[in-house]
């Protein structure tokens, strides 16, 4: 047969060539059977047993996760042991058991497809990795229910690429690094579970490939390449000497960059450019410092939020951001205050349903209309200020009421500190996100009552595109390199230096090589990234002449569309960097 190119959605950086493993999904069956009224409770214990075991079972996950990735991507099963807690998932299995006296699997599977019903209705695809997580749990709970022993499906006995439909993250993360070269699924976007633990485990990946089983078999050679999205099936001996040849390239490269820990991210004359690292949890602190990064841009606070099944204390919060604090010093934290809502609810914040939660209750909007929670964490982050190296921002300002009602928070909660003689940094920078059209066109008035700005083009992009980041039916459309997202860029850089404040950028985008060379001609201070990139980005950066830039940066300002912008800065880093693989 001929050689095929399919495309999907790049997920982990690195290309795989090697013979397909195709993983075909486990079927559960489950049928309704009439429980005696006598045997009830012990149809209920059955499933209360099953929760103890899945509960087990997730935490020897989570230990795996922690000890491979060393980093966020392990939360993901606290968001599972939460489930296990679920009323919807768990009271109304046990109601069902009661009322229908039906068993506990069947009892179970109809918990499932109500949530599934419900996800549906909702038609927000980015709740899918939450369905996805819903799913792993439940078909875990009714495999305990039925004493079916789960083996692990990946284990090969010859290293290949691991192909299936969709990958749950309990299935992610008993990935071989040594035996699966490279993974391709069907489902899947880039923030996907799917996406996060392969880039953690280091793995080649694609995601999002349209009838990829359907298209290839069991053992047939095939090519991933995690930076483009292609899947190239059946690939011609020539084909397989390209790609080889990309393989060792990006692994001399990789090896080049080690050297570079130690030095300044400082252009060929002079011009010295703030990169630090987007993390979070305190664990991953060392890491930063071990890469040479200058410090965090962004320490997202969620995950205290939702790795939990309460809401964390201030002394809790308080210990986790000390230690971070601590391990930095004295290279600077910007820890951002929790960006709650849209699909990071913890369990025990309960919130009306809206149909579309990106559009509603989330972010400063939550803390702001849960003032003891939000001043809890606001003494929290004052209190490890003490080592002098913390700055505090808040996430989806978008207009000058929120930024001030947040800062009159603050305020409150340095003077509760100052009258319990708790020690802070009275001097602690505050700074904002500007991740709305809106809080770029205030940026001008904004920037008057912040010490910084940081860009989240994550959020700014789908806002200004109306193109929602993780539907795969608009992706074409959200790109962060639109001719738009620059154009906000800029004139947020422009009233922020204006008001002599620097200006950072904290999203995707400053982890895209193609988008370094641009950013730094529009004149933005640091970028804070994904640890893992940082090398790459500052072997760019002192590869680059500061002068002519800016010049540069005007140019793309006027071009008309992603394509235009994406072949503009492909040809600079060309011309200004010898050798960038991926």
């Amino acid at each position: 047969m001929m050689e095929r190119s399919l495309s999907g959605i790049g997920a982990s950086q690195g290309v795989a060539i090697g013979p397909a493993r195709l993983i075909a999904e486990r079927v559960l069956v489950v049928k309704p059977r009439t429980i005696p009224l006598k045997n009830i409770p012990a149809e209920l214990e059955r499933f209360a047993r099953a929760i103890e075991q899945t509960a087990v079972a997730i935490k020897k996950i989570q230990l795996k996760a922690n000890k491979l990735t060393a980093t966020h991507q392990a939360e993901i099963f606290e968001v599972h042991l939460s489930l296990l807690q679920d009323p919807m998932l768990v009271d109304r299995t046990r109601e069902y058991i009661r009322t229908q006296r039906i068993n506990a699997d069947y009892a179970l599977l109809q918990a499932l497809q109500e949530y599934q019903k419900l996800f549906n209705e909702l038609g927000d695809e980015t709740l899918q990795d939450r369905l996805v997580d819903v799913k792993d749990v439940g078909k875990r709970l009714i495999e305990f229910i039925q004493g079916y022993k789960r083996t692990n499906p990946f284990k090969f006995q010859t290293p290949g690429i691991l192909l299936a439909h969709n990958l749950t993250p309990s299935d992610t993360i008993h990935l071989d690094r040594n035996k699966v070269l490279g993974v391709a699924t069907e489902l899947g976007g880039i923030g996907s579970h799917t996406a996060i633990l392969t880039r953690a485990l280091g793995i080649p990946a694609v995601v999002g490939v349209p009838r990829l089983l359907a298209s290839c078999s069991e053992n047939e050679t095939i090519i991933v390449n995690g930076a483009s999205g292609e899947v190239v099936l059946r690939p011609k001996q020539k084909t397989i000497h390209r790609y080889t040849l990309k393989q060792q390239a990006i692994a001399r490269f990789e090896h080049s960059l080690r050297p570079l820990v130690d030095l300044p991210a400082q252009t060929r004359d002079g011009k010295r450019i703030h990169l630090l690292c987007n993390i979070e949890l305190p664990e991953e602190a060392a890491d930063v410092k071990a890469i040479g990064a200058d410090g965090i841009g962004l320490f997202r606070t969620e995950y205290l939020f939702l790795s939990k099944n309460k809401l964390p204390s201030e002394m809790t919060q308080a210990t986790e951001y000390l230690k971070a604090a601590k391990t930095l010093k004295p290279l600077p934290v910007t820890f951002r205050t929790f960006d709650l809502g849209g699909d990071k609810l913890p369990a025990d914040l309960v919130v009306e349903r809206e149909d579309n939660p990106f559009l509603g209750y989330r972010a400063i909007r939550v803390s702001l209309d849960k003032p003891r929670l939000f001043k809890a964490q606001l003494h929290a982050i004052l209190r490890a200020s003490i080592h002098g190296n913390v700055r505090l921002m808040f996430p989806m300002i978008s207009t000058l009421q929120e930024l001030l009602e947040a800062k009159e928070l603050l305020e409150e909660a340095r003077e509760e500190l100052r009258k319990k003689k708790i020690p802070f940094d009275e001097q602690m920078p505050v700074g904002m996100m500007v991740e709305t059209p809106a809080a770029v066109m205030l940026s001008d008035e904004l920037a008057r009552h912040v010490d910084f700005f940081s860009i989240g083009t994550n959020d700014l992009t789908q806002y200004a595109l109306a193109a929602d980041r993780g539907n795969l039916q608009v992706s074409h459309i959200y790109n962060q390199l639109d001719p738009s997202v620059l154009r906000l860029i800029a004139l947020t850089v422009k009233n922020g230096h204006a008001a002599g404040i620097p200006v950072g950028l904290c999203g995707n985008l400053a982890s895209d090589p193609l988008a370094t060379i641009l950013l730094i001609g529009l004149e933005v201070d640091d970028l804070s990234m994904a640890p893992s990139i940082l090398p790459e980005i500052k072997n760019i950066i002192r590869s680059i002449s500061w002068r002519g830039l800016r010049a540069l940066g005007r140019q793309a300002l006027r071009l008309n569309s992603y394509e235009e912008v994406r072949h503009f800065a492909a040809q600079l880093l060309e011309q200004w960097v010898e050798e960038i693989p991926y």
